[in-house]
């Protein structure tokens, strides 16, 4: 077949597949192409809407930046902070590129960051760290930004390559040396939250002072292993399988909060998130 057509019948025969890290990349006619096969189901919806993905997320952005606690956007639009009375707020979108001058895994930027969030949240009574509209990045920032909420050196997982018989490799997050927050923590997540997003996840519910709620997260933790196939083509696929702290399988299921909130209602237009944080903030309150 031609390449078109060859890149259609690949489509269809991994349509099935819910897994961001399955992705093929190839050329058709000299034009790169990259597909993923897996998507959050809101995301999806979102992009069927007038004004797409990019509308769904101005109202999410529009939420976190208004009341109740107006958070600043800051690392180069990666991480909102901000705190209303004893509650303070960190709402993570990614765990990468927080300086457009250095390279997308530098923590510079976000160290200086944490820095100020930690210590404006200096006796709050709980913080919420809001990872419900994150896409992932590196592991190294996920546990890098995990060490601002850990007391001590806490084992919190672990993970095994695919297809590889032998011992798994211990996931350990070790408290930083930097400013920290080490009363109690919520953490927000959503079926959007996806891949370094997710190994974050696994890292603060592995912490005793934090407790996770919203969703579940997508299920997609693995790294990914490219493979280049004879035309010259790409094909990727997930690496690795995490297990949480008690040994349960995530890869492929997600992590379960243990608090359930609707975050993104299947109609969600970008607000759904906001009625979410009112209701969290409520339920901190009347503690």
């Amino acid at each position: 077949p031609d390449e078109a057509a060859l890149w259609k019948a690949l489509g269809v025969l991994l349509r099935g597949i819910s897994d961001p890290h399955v992705q093929l990349d190839g050329v058709i006619a000299g034009e790169p192409r990259s597909r993923r096969f897996g998507e959050a189901a809101v995301l999806l919806s979102a992009q069927g809407r007038p004004g797409g993905e990019a509308a769904w997320r101005k109202a999410w952005r529009d939420g976190v930046l208004a009341a109740p606690f107006h958070a600043r956007q800051v690392a180069n639009g990666r991480i909102f902070w901000g705190r209303d009375g004893e509650v303070g707020y960190l709402a993570i979108a990614s765990m990468d590129g927080f300086d457009p001058a250095a390279g997308d895994d530098d923590t510079v930027a976000l160290d200086a960051v944490l820095d100020e969030a930690m210590t404006a949240f200096s006796g709050a009574s709980a913080v919420i760290v809001d990872v419900s509209n994150n896409r992932g990045g590196y592991d190294t920032i996920s546990r890098r930004i995990a060490a601002r909420f850990a007391a001590r050196r806490v084992v919190v997982g672990s993970k095994v390559p695919t297809g590889v018989a032998g011992p798994s490799q211990d996931l350990v997050v070790e408290p930083s040396e930097r400013p920290r927050y080490l009363g109690p923590v919520w953490l927000l997540t959503s079926r959007i939250t996806v891949s370094a997003g997710e190994t974050f996840t696994l890292m603060m519910r592995g912490l005793p002072n934090v407790r996770q709620v919203g969703e579940a997260t997508r299920g997609a933790l693995s790294d990914q292993v490219p493979m280049p196939l004879p035309n010259g083509w790409r094909f990727a696929l997930p690496a690795e399988i995490h297990r949480d702290v008690e040994g349960r399988v995530v890869e492929g299921v997600g992590i379960a909060p243990q608090v359930p909130l609707t975050v993104h209602p299947p109609d969600d237009s970008g607000d759904g998130h906001a009625r979410a944080l009112a209701r969290l903030l409520e339920m901190i309150r009347a503690r």
